[in-house]
């Protein structure tokens, strides 16, 4: 829907914009989401290579340990 037509309609509210500290406090909520769904992305591209090779564990922190002895074990 247009700009121009939102603020013609009756029913529509408005809210007002956020403060420097209220943008900051909401960007302190947000990082630590977004850190963990990249090392979620990270932990599994690594699994997916490493499978292609033969070398599986279990998913997950406790699995990339896992894929890391493995790993080092076979580069000694």
């Amino acid at each position: 829907m247009p700009l121009c037509e939102a603020v013609t309609r009756p029913s529509m509210s408005f809210v007002p914009v956020k403060g420097p500290e209220q943008q900051g406090l909401s960007m302190l909520h947000s990082a630590p989401s977004q850190l963990i769904g990249q090392r979620t992305q990270l932990i599994n591209a690594v699994r997916g290579h490493l499978s292609e090779l033969g070398i599986v564990a279990e998913r997950g922190l406790l699995g990339l340990a896992e894929l890391a002895v493995i790993v080092r074990d076979a580069c000694l």
